[in-house]
């Protein structure tokens, strides 16, 4: 049934109309939109597909003699692909409706004649009938130009006995999971969506009402103890990473999109195909850092859990329904039943595309705009920079939600239409996996000038140059400094309270560094949330000039699988491992490390430097006095750390394993960190901000690496290294002193 609905004509129900292309002939232009402009996606075309492409003149250079090929975006004229089914789309939809669609922009235009038209179409489909519809790129019709207004497709599944409306809601979490598994047969992503989802809300009328909390690792347990946590808050859920649409071999839990052959590698461990192919997401294992492929089943059981208003499938083919006759065996689709509203992709998506969707959309949502109307501005917005991925992203809604509004809030009519740019959403750090251990508390605030108070911070004025973005009472604060030029902001800090812990342990391991526990007492101050990564030194590095002393000396010392090695070329622009922006950065000497903090406190008038050895274990401990921050159960360490054990021989995005009980990343494990002190031996007596001794040899370094066994990640190990030396297993962490803000 096609109905149009409209406030100005109400509502309007047209007969189906036969479709204009055969099945074979719409899979076909199926798999063709997939391609976009790159090289790096490619289809196979048959012999019988290229000559029907050749008769559409669609591909560049034209196959005289067609056979079966090999296709990207390039060899395809994807703008003539895209006008021509908008055509046949409006041939069978906008025609038939001609009369209404006029009434509806005259009668808007008389209305609000500065304001231009828009026309929501509710497609509603029913699974049991509706098959073909479903399938049909609806989105290109929001690009159909008319001279009398816009339109925009909403796709509304019926399910008889699907509740209706939820109670709004007066706040709203959205966990975020960013998924990006070690695993050679999948593309490293790359991904910052939880940034560009905080970048989109920031600013908003509704942002400071949003909660952001990342789900780390992105693994399914953890996952499922999120939502069980929260119970009946209402919730969205964000998933950022691969999908598939295949069959999953139940032995090795592989997933392929082929029905036959062996994609296993293992000639003992062959598919067990049982029905048609379903989608799948690829979660991350926290044990070992693979890819673990989540079933519809399995996802439909955590959901339950929650009160989950939206689910956000930012994953390729999270809406791909290609099986025999079935469309709706696609992933979201299959959650409809569960969840009232899915936004996700029955194509492939590029991951910039994919984070600016995520921006845009959550910017939108922010504003207050239904989810109808929200998705609709998005599109228009993506359309002239990304013309092949624009139209991708689908909102699926139950019937029953109307144009999505009351799902996502938030009761608008206290909001000023306005908030001022330093507003954010509020940003909570995981701290815990699925089945956490008990945590001991942060300490309570001290009196000290700076320290956390537990009050809410005042608004921060124009002339502040810290932006306050989170604020826990007690708990540690999250915040970035912004430059002096107010254009940019430092690496995000945790603001911790003041406090006095037992350092060192009484554990006899493989020497007595550590020996000697003692009381410590320590002011307020700030620690980085993250070891800074290789894009917050490049940002240095390019802003200065600077070069590292591997750069200025011809390379140094870096690890590999047969051990530690000089080479020439090797700096922390080439730390010979796999790496990108996200990573720790590596193969630093201590005065490199030291030179990135002194740019910083002059970029943002702070006082920045690498935190004593003292805050080093008072941040990795966070209150706890066991072996690690989470306890003493060495089998835990891999959902914590990225070590010999699970960092597949090189370092790891930050902040893909969890965080400790004072929201901190990677203090076990992926990269050593440079501290400030001087290495001695410990003393019994009670200290007061140590900050070790006046000179020496060695410089203090702490938390393990991609190449430590669980001993050299323990909260208490201490080690050592000479100031110029430097590696790609060796970092460092920002410490930030002085006042929370101006």
């Amino acid at each position: 049934m096609l109905r149009a609905s409209s406030e100005v004509i109400g509502e309007v129900e047209r007969d189906p109309t036969p479709l204009p292309f055969s099945a074979d002939e719409l899979g076909l232009f199926e798999r063709a939109l997939d391609l976009n402009g790159g090289n790096d996606l490619k289809r196979t075309f048959s012999a019988d597909e290229i000559a029907q492409l050749n008769a559409m003149e669609l591909l560049r250079p034209p196959r005289d003699q067609p056979t079966d090929v090999i296709l990207s975006g390039h060899d395809i004229h994807r703008e003539q692909l895209r006008i021509q089914v908008r055509r046949w789309l409006a041939k069978m939809l906008l025609d038939p409706l001609a009369g209404e669609i006029d009434q509806h922009f005259a009668a808007l235009r008389t209305a609000d004649p500065d304001k231009y038209p828009v026309l929501y179409l509710r497609l509603e489909l029913r699974p049991e009938r509706d098959l073909a519809l479903l399938r049909l790129p609806w989105e290109l019709l929001h690009e159909h130009r008319l001279t009398r207004g816009d339109i925009h497709i909403g796709r509304y599944i019926l399910y008889g006995a699907i509740p209706g409306l939820p109670a709004p809601a007066e706040r709203l979490r959205v966990l975020v999971l960013q998924s990006d598994p070690a695993d050679d047969d999948l593309p490293h992503l790359h991904l910052r969506e939880r940034d560009e989802i905080i970048a989109g809300l920031k600013g908003t009328p509704l942002a400071t009402r949003v909660a952001i909390e990342p789900v780390e690792p992105a693994g399914y347990r953890a996952l499922q103890g999120a939502l069980r946590a929260h119970g009946d808050q209402p919730v969205i859920v964000h998933f950022a990473g691969h999908g598939e649409f295949g069959w999953r071999c139940e032995q090795c839990r592989g997933v392929s999109h082929a029905r036959e052959g062996n994609p296993c590698g293992d000639a003992e461990c062959g598919f067990y195909r049982h029905g048609e192919p379903t989608g799948f997401l690829a979660f991350t294992d926290p044990n070992t850092g693979k890819v673990d492929w989540v079933g519809i089943a399995g996802l439909r059981n955590a959901l339950k859990w929650a009160d989950v208003r939206l689910v956000v499938l930012n994953a390729c083919k999270s809406a791909a329904g290609r099986g025999g006759e079935d469309v709706f065996n696609g992933m979201a689709q299959q959650l409809m039943d569960v969840v009232p509203a899915v936004i996700a992709t029955p194509f492939p998506l590029a991951t910039k595309v994919a984070e600016e969707f995520a921006r845009l959309l959550y910017q939108a949502l922010g504003h207050g705009l239904p989810l109808v109307e929200a998705l609709h501005q998005v599109q228009q917005d993506m359309t002239e920079p990304h013309p092949d991925e624009w139209y991708r992203p689908v909102l699926y809604l139950r019937a029953r939600q109307g144009d999505g509004r009351q799902l996502l809030l938030l009761d608008t009519t206290e909001l000023s239409t306005t908030a001022s740019t330093n507003d954010g959403p509020v940003l909570i750090p995981q701290g815990q996996c699925a089945d956490p251990p008990i945590q001991a508390q942060a300490p309570a605030p001290t009196t000290a000038i700076g320290a956390v108070t537990g009050q809410k911070p005042e608004p921060r004025s124009d002339s502040d140059n810290s932006k306050i973005v989170v604020s826990h009472g007690n708990r540690p604060t999250s915040f970035w400094d912004t430059f002096t030029d107010g254009m940019h902001t430092g690496p995000e800090m945790i603001w911790l309270p003041g406090g006095t812990f037992r350092m060192g342990s009484t554990q006899i391991v493989d020497n007595d560094r550590e020996q000697l526990p003692h009381a410590v007492t320590l002011g307020p101050y700030a620690v980085g949330k993250y070891p800074v990564t290789a894009g917050e030194f490049r940002d240095f590095a390019e802003a200065t000039g600077y070069r590292t002393r591997a750069e200025q000396e011809g390379g140094t010392w870096v690890r590999d699988k047969d051990g530690y090695e000089p080479k020439q070329d090797a700096n922390w622009r080439n730390p010979y491992i796999d790496q990108d922006d996200k990573h720790p950065v590596v193969c630093l000497t201590w005065d490199d490390a030291k030179a990135y903090c002194n740019w910083l406190s002059k970029q943002t008038g702070q006082t920045y430097g690498l935190l004593s050895e003292a805050q080093w274990e008072y941040a990795c401990r966070a209150g706890s006095e066991t072996t690690y921050c989470f306890g003493d159960d060495e089998g835990q360490l891999g959902d914590y750390a990225s070590y010999v054990r699970n960092a597949g021989d090189r370092t790891r995005p930050v902040g893909e394993r969890c965080a400790n009980a004072w929201g901190l990343y990677d203090m076990h494990g992926n990269v050593w960190e440079w501290c400030g002190d001087w290495f001695a031996d410990y003393s019994a007596d009670f200290e007061q901000d140590p900050h070790g001794p006046e000179s020496g040899s060695t410089r203090v370094v702490r938390g393990g690496s991609w190449v430590s066994d669980a001993s050299g990640c323990r909260s208490a190990y201490r080690h050592r290294n000479g100031p110029s030396y430097c590696n790609n297993d060796l970092g460092f962490r920002l410490s930030r002193t002085g006042p929370l803000h101006s």
